[in-house]
């Protein structure tokens, strides 16, 4: 048996394509091609080679030290002439010769590939879903399958995104896909059964870390003429290890490095790269005086500490166990973000009044902080920039059922509130944890808030700052750390992110999802800008919000709206009319139902449920239940208010000695409870985009009665399951609940038809199996039925 590690880069490949790497003027490699044999060599590889880009300059130097057991390559840089697309062609077993002959061809990729054919050269096409130029499409991978028998299929610096993708679909290809593609092209495969490719593997280190980690075998060879022969008649096979995104950060942080060593750059980047990187690659354990300096060091600053903790640490695991290793620097380099982060915060916090000066002085103390993690996202970024041809790929080819159901990742700033959002949120997370499906949500809690009703999908990332939001004082904005977040949505690998809040939570979401070249859907849940406008009667306050969240929502890929009268209101205020759709909603009829249980209490029980604060109008219902006394004198009348907020207390307090009762936070169970012994729900809200409790109220077969100005009259059907009220009309109000104590007390058939309609028209049109369907499948059920 042979191992090679068909693609390892050296010094000589010369310009690099990260940006940050681009940005300090280092080049792509910087390793020796002593140390790159010898490491190989170490690593189990029986024979070495080098394919640096477009020169065999380091191949001919290793060649001549150690001709034995080492051929010539090059990784050459093909072109498709009829638009430019680049495409890395690996070229194996060489000589200068022919190289000059590969370096005339290859601006033409066709020339090229007959040349290869031609002569018998064995190649293999790098990286193939890897878009070099940012030109390549499905035509291009459609082409490049006609065109080469031979494909790397596992890289090691590409994730398994990439490579398992790749794989599984050239593995799986038939005559008919062929067939159907050369329709298409009009290109004569050079094979006889072209729907047979042969696989290579390789490292693609740049570093001298991840050498031999990936390679490729053939289990037949026994030396270099015979490994070619197998390479060439598609024998030989592809494995190893496929990179994650902090291999690839610790990969340019070591060529960073390895730059200020050569060019004798000092303090670079505060001297913290450096620093980090020269313990994370010594073998040599600290000395006694060493750990004495260490231990001085660490008195400086809490800076000073985590990374003195970190190196005695370090010290600790084995120099050969690098994943340990690498995490370990992952939680370093997080530490330090999460440092200069929490500084940033609290130092603008402490500061009386908020200037251009102070905010800029807080913003350059934090610069460096920001610095030393852009290789993640930069890395991060990598990983996930051909997403959308790796999707349009595995359409074309995908064979496997599975991958028609979306992964989503869904991000909130709210998780366990009293509000709509939450409940929707635990809902959806329930529904879809009981029913298989692939949803994580993300948010940021602390451990005191963690309760029986978080859901199990629910992935907590913990804050590392938080604050009160002006007029919601019972709301506690949390910032997560950055770095955690970034690590646990790449190891769930979402196809589309879902986001349902405008704070650090959510726009941390929007910008993994651009980031990672995904979906992104925002959904407008709340209407901050008539919430705060209601509460503060502040004109360019809400302006403000209102400039803020248009931002926000505009960057979205689609913008989901809870109705179709708030569609239209927030195009008619600046949203892109051609991104809004309609957020459907379910809702759990097996827990919110009538329950029909009889009851000769006279009385008449109104009830308020939701957020208990200005902008929901509460104070309306306080005047609506004063002017029923005034009305009905003989008649008993209660009024029941569920929830929680900021005004309750001072509400409260104003209704002292009435009938009316604040029941505090509900669960559930006990809300279900209330919305069956009432006999109307009232609901004044101006501001709500949808009103989840009007929803559970009306499948508890509760009568509502609802504001015509929001989304809550969009679930009720007006005269048939409850009636539409003008908003802040009293007059309209007092007369539609006068009908409906009239029907309660007078004609209990129209009173018990209403509750009937009520509870028939949820449980028809709320149904959280057909919503959710829409939610993961890619394609419609019909369309599914039909292509299985």
């Amino acid at each position: 048996m042979i191992k090679v590690d068909l693609h390892v880069h050296s010094k000589y490949s010369k310009k690099p394509t990260e940006w940050f790497l681009k940005r300090i003027g280092a080049a792509e490699s910087y390793t020796d091609i002593d140390y790159l044999y010898n490491s190989l060599k170490s690593r189990g590889m029986d024979l070495v080679t080098i394919t640096d880009h477009n020169t065999i300059k380091g191949c001919l130097k290793l060649k001549e030290k150690y001709p034995n057991d080492t051929f010539i390559s090059v990784e050459s840089t093909a072109h498709f002439p009829e638009d430019n697309c680049k495409v890395h062609i690996l070229i194996y077993d060489i000589d200068e010769k022919i190289f000059s002959e590969i370096e005339k061809l290859r601006y033409n990729i066709y020339d090229l590939r007959d040349f290869l054919a031609d002569k018998q050269i064995p190649h293999s096409v790098a990286h193939p879903l890897y878009s070099v130029n940012n030109k390549l499409t499905i035509d291009h991978l459609e082409k490049l399958i006609l065109l080469f028998d031979i494909f790397e299929v596992c890289n090691g610096c590409r994730g398994d995104i990439y490579n398992k993708n790749i794989f599984d679909t050239l593995s799986k290809l038939t005559e008919n896909d062929i067939a159907r593609i050369y329709d298409k092209h009009k290109i004569e495969p050079r094979s006889k059964t072209p729907w047979i490719k042969g696989f290579t593997g390789g490292s693609d280190d740049h570093s001298g870390l991840l050498m031999g980690k990936t390679y490729t075998i053939s289990e037949t060879a026994n030396n270099i003429t015979e490994f070619i022969i197998d390479l060439k008649s598609l024998k030989t096979k592809a494995t190893g290890y496929s990179s994650d995104f902090y291999t690839l950060a610790f990969n340019i942080y070591k060529i960073a490095y390895d730059y200020t060593h050569k060019n004798r750059v000092v303090n670079f980047a505060g001297g913290l790269i450096e620093e980090i990187t020269k313990h994370l690659t010594d073998h040599k354990k600290p000395t006694f005086w060493e750990k004495i300096k260490l231990k001085r060091f660490k008195k400086k600053s809490n800076l000073h500490r985590l990374l003195s903790d970190f190196i005695f640490q370090l010290k600790e695991i084995p120099h050969n166990d690098m994943d340990k290793r690498l995490n370990l620097f992952y939680d370093i380099i997080t530490k330090i973000s999460d440092y200069f982060l929490k500084s940033f915060f609290n130092e603008i916090k402490d500061k009386k009044s908020i200037s251009l000066d102070n905010l800029y002085r807080s913003i350059a103390s934090t610069s460096l902080g920001i610095f030393i993690t852009i290789p993640f996202y930069s890395s991060f970024k990598h990983m996930f920039r051909d997403r959308y041809l790796i999707d349009d790929f595995k359409s074309k080819f995908e064979i496997n059922p599975s991958c028609r159901i979306k992964r989503i990742a869904w991000f909130t700033d709210t998780i366990n509130d009293l509000n709509g959002v939450s409940v929707t949120l635990k809902t959806i997370a329930n529904i879809s944890s009981q029913s298989g499906y692939p949803l994580k949500v993300f948010g940021s809690i602390t451990e005191e808030e963690f309760t029986s009703e978080i859901p199990d999908n629910f992935i907590n990332i913990d804050p590392i700052f938080k604050f009160k939001l002006p007029y919601y004082n019972k709301l506690t904005i949390k910032v997560p750390s950055a770095l955690k977040m970034l690590k646990a949505v790449y190891e769930f690998s979402p196809d589309e992110i879902y986001v349902s809040t405008p704070g650090p939570i959510g726009l941390l979401g929007l910008i993994l999802g651009k980031i990672m070249n995904i979906k992104t859907i925002g959904i407008y849940h709340t209407d901050f800008t008539h919430e705060i406008y209601e509460i503060s009667e502040d004109e360019n306050l809400s302006s403000t919000v209102e400039q803020f969240t248009n931002f926000f929502y505009n960057n979205f890929d689609e913008i989901k709206a809870t109705s179709k009268s708030y569609i239209k209101s927030l195009t008619n205020r600046g949203l892109k009319e051609e991104k809004l759709t309609i957020f459907r909603r379910g809702i759990d009829t097996n827990l919110f139902k009538p329950l029909y249980k009889r009851t000769h209490d006279s009385s008449i029980k109104l009830l308020y449920a939701g957020r208990i604060s200005k902008d929901k109008n509460v104070d309306f219902v306080i005047l609506i239940f004063d002017k029923l006394k005034e009305i009905y004198p003989d008649l008993k009348i209660k009024l029941f208010i569920a929830g929680d907020g900021p005004y309750k207390d001072k509400l409260k307090n104003r209704c002292k000695d009435k009938d009316i009762f604040f029941t505090g936070k509900l669960k559930n169970t006990e809300l279900v409870n209330y919305y069956n012994m009432s006999d109307i729900f009232l609901f004044p809200s101006k501001t709500d985009t949808f009103g989840m409790v009007v929803l559970e109220a009306q499948a508890c077969g509760l009568p509502a009665i609802v504001s015509d100005r929001g989304g809550p009259k969009d679930i009720v059907q007006d005269k048939i399951t409850g009636f539409v009220a003008k908003a802040d009309d009293l007059e309209d109000w007092l007369n539609k609940i006068s009908i409906i104590i009239h029907w309660k007390r007078n004609d209990n058939i129209k009173y018990e038809q209403l509750k009937y309609n009520a509870a028939e028209h949820v449980r028809k049109n709320y149904n959280w199996d057909q919503i959710l369907e829409d939610i993961f499948f890619r394609y419609p059920k019909k369309a599914l039925e039909y292509t299985v």
